[in-house]
């Protein structure tokens, strides 16, 4: 576990994208609004996929700039 976190610490990651977050959004829309609750769901939603995507850096595509795409 140690040896986990020292990776991930010294990926070099400087930024995690969500390509598609339309997608998610548009599941909590209703009649094109979100409901107050709803966009707290949703945030808490995207950071989930990012911590995700973070821990599995490794199998996860890069950009140019260090980013990490967060794909399905």
């Amino acid at each position: 576990m140690k040896k986990q976190i020292l990776a991930i610490k010294y990926a070099n990651v400087k930024n995690i994208k969500v390509p598609d977050w339309q997608v998610i959004v548009s599941y909590f829309t209703e009649n094109g609004k979100l409901k107050p609750r709803y966009m707290r769901d949703v945030a808490k939603l995207i950071y989930i996929i990012k911590a995700l995507a973070f821990l599995n850096y490794k199998h996860r595509r890069r950009d140019e700039d260090g980013s990490i795409i967060a794909d399905e």
